[in-house]
């Protein structure tokens, strides 16, 4: 398939619990990422909306069309409320915020987290605050100086 001569700015939104108002709301999300694009002049052109899907599965029915458009050469840039929306499992976001979308020449931007691929900023710092946006009570049951990680043989006490 021939690729889009213009890539086009898509919004990406992504609720857990259907129905849920407040800050993460569809409607919310998508008053946030239409009001960047209009202060940045970026028109979005495509929405793709995520609603009842767990953020720590990234096979979306939504979130997939969206990679097939990318793969088309249809979007040129990807916009979210905050990087929880496009997913939770920190090592799958990391892959497409420094592999996928750099590879397909997607800009990515993260509103609230003031996230931006064309500013350069480190990926790999803002990619691990996915998985611990919302967990304080994972941290605080913690022992202290004990850093858990997905597999034993790189958990560390931390040294006084």
């Amino acid at each position: 398939m021939i690729p889009s001569p213009i890539p086009e700015a898509a919004g990406y939104i992504r609720l857990s619990v259907t129905g849920k108002n407040g800050d993460d709301s569809i409607d919310n999300q998508k008053a946030i990422i239409e009001a960047w694009g209009h202060k940045n002049q970026i028109p979005i052109s495509k929405w793709y909306v995520d609603a009842g899907y767990s953020g720590r599965d990234f096979n979306r029915p939504e979130f997939q069309k969206m990679i097939a458009a990318i793969e088309r050469g249809e979007i040129g840039c990807v916009i979210v409320k905050d990087l929880s929306r496009l997913g939770r499992d920190h090592l799958a976001v990391g892959y497409y915020l420094e592999v996928y979308f750099p590879m397909n020449s997607v800009r990515f931007v993260s509103i609230n987290d003031d996230f931006d691929t064309m500013d350069g900023m480190n990926v790999t710092v803002k990619a691990t605050d996915v998985g611990t946006q919302k967990k304080p009570a994972a941290q605080l049951a913690q022992p202290a100086g004990v850093v858990n990680r997905p597999h034993p043989e790189h958990c560390h006490i931390a040294s006084e």
